[in-house]
């Protein structure tokens, strides 16, 4: 919107009746890149409002505790070394049999 210093252009695209994604620039009209702090959150406090204007199904908000992803890093490395998983998975996987048993 006009007078908006961060604007960033963004499309909601719906390819499917129950949901939608949403995507935006990370540059800005004048080409400089947008304050980007605390993004995720920030934009999970939003979508949680969404949800809430348009009557949408309410979604658990993540606390932040979820496993991460491997990076592309290390799943080049684990590769490199003839593994099909990378040390964090493996790792992960150990941890998780120990405490089970």
């Amino acid at each position: 919107p006009a007078g908006d210093a961060e604007a960033c252009r963004w499309v909601a695209v719906r390819h499917a009746p129950d949901h939608i994604h949403i995507a935006a620039t990370l540059v800005r009209e004048d080409g400089r890149r947008p304050v980007r702090d605390f993004d995720r959150k920030k934009a999970q406090a939003e979508a949680r409002r969404i949800e809430t204007d348009y009557r949408l199904r309410r979604l658990t908000p993540g606390d932040g505790s979820a496993a991460q992803r491997p990076t592309r890093a290390e799943q080049e490395k684990a590769h490199r070394s003839g593994h099909t998983r990378t040390a964090r998975e493996r790792l992960r996987t150990t941890v998780r049999t120990m405490i089970a048993a």
